[in-house]
Formats: C-alpha cells, structure tokens, sequence
C-alpha cells in the first residue's frame, strides 16, 4: 500500500505541475477579457435586475455565477459586462 500511495502521490503531482501553468494561462485571458469589456469592477455582491417576461427580478451576482462552467457564470461574472443587452 504504501508503494502504491507514493506512485499515485508522485502522479498527482505531476499532473497538478502540468495543470498549473494552463490554469493561469486561463485565468489570466479570463481577466483581460474582464478587462476589455468593462468588468473589472464587477464585484460578487453586485445586484441585477433582470427583466424575465416583463416581471422584474433581482439577483446577487455570485447567485448567478454560482455554478462554474455554467452559461449564466460566463454571462455574469464581469468577463462580458458591456456587452450584455439592456434595457433602456
């Protein structure tokens, strides 16, 4: 057991070597996405107004963005914020 503990140790952290590098290369296009289309200042706390059918609903962001990898996390964490529509 304990060999196979080490070799699997030694895996896992080969993999999370490898990984690293990727996830910071994500992250950072993630931010300067963020960025460029004005969500630098998107803080979790944030309340929208959605209007849905025409009854106006609010949420907090980190409600909508709960989800990761889902569309409503890339929608409302910031990455997109001026280009969302609104209405007047």
């Amino acid at each position: 057991l304990d060999a196979l503990d080490e070799m699997l140790g030694s895996s896992f952290k080969k993999i999370c070597d490898l990984k690293s590098p990727r996830h910071k290369d994500i992250i950072d296009r993630q931010e300067a996405l963020a960025y460029q289309h004005g969500g630098e200042h998107a803080k979790p706390f944030d309340i929208i107004c959605h209007n849905v059918r025409g009854t106006e609903l609010f949420s907090r962001r980190d409600t909508l963005t709960g989800v990761e990898g889902s569309r409503l996390e890339a929608l409302f964490s910031g990455r997109w914020e001026n280009q969302l529509l609104r209405d007047g």
